[in-house]
């Protein structure tokens, strides 16, 4: 099933938990598209995008991490994370059309679309093609932790076509095509 088909899922049990003024956790919602809890990420972008462009509340504010019950740092709709929630409970999403797969489609998503930290990942692929998870995290976030967070944005790059990935030496390694 392709990403766009999966974001058609997601947005149908979105929409039903709007409706009934709930949130999802990431894992929750891997689980009732099917897909692994790493690609949620692209499946949201989808989403944003999506909303983004047609002036509706941003509906990826309601999955959010176990524990904090907050969204991701990939989401970046909003700083106002409360004030968006309340907007999307508010928005009758039920009685709306679904968008079909081909609105959702993942080539319409350009590099400016991204993230501030996926774009920043993707031109460090460009320059730095074969490193390991382990070594951009290093490069790019040397005073902190973020490798499990790299392994999670390089995923939903790859999952939304601007990354790839093959093993080497018992090592995945991360590349870019010059042209994305």
């Amino acid at each position: 099933m392709k990403l766009e088909e999966r974001a058609q899922i997601a947005w149908a049990v979105l929409s039903y938990a709007a409706s009934h003024r709930q949130t999802l956790e990431y894992i929750t919602l891997a689980k009732l598209t099917g897909m692994a809890p790493s690609g949620i990420g692209g499946l949201l972008d989808c989403i944003h995008i999506y909303c983004q462009r047609n002036d509706l509340p941003a509906l990826s504010v309601l999955v959010v991490q176990r524990g904090t019950g907050q969204p991701g740092v990939g989401f970046t709709a909003t700083e106002n994370v409360l004030a968006e929630t309340a907007k999307v409970f508010a928005y009758p999403w039920i009685d709306s059309e679904l968008p079909s797969s081909d609105a959702l489609r993942r080539s319409e998503l350009t590099l400016e679309s991204l993230t501030p930290t996926r774009q920043r990942l993707v031109r460090h692929l460009r320059t730095h093609p074969g490193q390991s998870a382990k070594e951009i995290a290093e490069l790019l976030y040397p005073n902190a932790p973020y490798q499990q967070q790299v392994n999670g944005e390089l995923n939903a790059l790859i999952s939304l076509g601007f990354a790839h990935r093959e093993e080497s030496g018992g090592r995945y390694r991360y590349w870019t095509e010059a042209n994305e």
